[in-house]
């Protein structure tokens, strides 16, 4: 690089330096994460906030409390819960029919006894489920689709809810602010994004919180973040997971971090 060059990108770096301020609109100061500039000279902010994004807190509760509600008065012994059985296979389906017979034996042996919910499902995943190593331990999951029909039959039929919702849909209805990314807000000068866990690799948990980052587009600029959301669909940077800024920001990092230690 020769004294031109170095000229020419102080002077930039000068013409931008005003910019790298901290945001204190409203009541909270909004520390400044980049600074995003374009070939015709448009400038964006990039502010990290105080706030956080919160899942649908209300409906969680109220499945949870579904699943910790005991059986119905009237579904609560073997016999009752076997003619529940008998009742879902009258049902044309290409299930293992035989599973279910067992698990219908086995509940007409406890007959007129009651069974908690959580024996209940145990017997679901005894019975209808499949058997996981697990350590040296082997295990009886709930994850068949005879397991998963059933559940999804006596929730339907008889609002018996076992446990809780774990299919993409429903990971999208209750946990759409803690997935993906999701840019909203957008007015002239300003916009937000936050950058959740990918929803294809959430498995048994997650973060259950996002912070929200703020665009802004300084003087006479037009806002052109959401032309940069897909820098951020990547999952090379943070191994499995989105980037939360504009991956070519880890390159700048690293191209710095080079410099220092030379």
């Amino acid at each position: 690089m020769d004294g031109q060059d170095i000229l020419f990108n102080w002077q930039k770096f000068e013409k931008y330096r005003k910019f790298m301020t901290e945001d204190g609109s409203g009541d909270k100061i909004n520390t400044l994460e980049g600074l995003v500039v374009s070939d015709a000279g448009e400038i964006n902010q990039i502010f990290i906030t105080d706030e956080i994004s919160i899942p649908h807190l209300s409906k969680i509760e109220a499945i949870l409390r579904e699943v910790e509600t005991e059986l119905p008065e009237n579904k609560r012994n073997g016999n009752e819960l076997a003619d529940i059985v008998e009742e879902f296979l009258q049902e044309p389906s290409d299930l293992d029919i035989e599973k279910f017979k067992l698990l219908s034996l086995e509940l007409i042996k406890i007959g007129s006894q009651p069974i908690s919910k959580g024996d209940f499902k145990s017997l679901i995943a005894q019975y209808l489920g499949t058997t996981r190593k697990v350590g040296d331990k082997d295990i009886d999951v709930s994850s068949t689709s005879e397991a998963t029909r059933f559940r999804d039959y006596l929730l339907d039929q008889y609002q018996i809810r076992l446990k809780f919702p774990q299919d993409n849909q429903s990971k999208e209805d209750l946990f759409e602010a803690s997935l993906n990314i999701k840019y909203f807000g957008e007015t002239e000068k300003e916009a937000y994004y936050f950058v959740g866990d990918r929803k294809e690799k959430v498995q048994f948990s997650f973060k259950d919180a996002c912070h929200l980052r703020k665009i802004v587009a300084v003087d006479d600029s037009k806002l052109i973040f959401r032309q940069l959301l897909e820098t951020m669909d990547v999952d090379f940077v943070r191994t499995g997971q989105s980037t939360v800024i504009p991956f070519p920001f880890k390159y700048i990092r690293e191209y710095k971090n080079f410099g220092v230690a030379k």
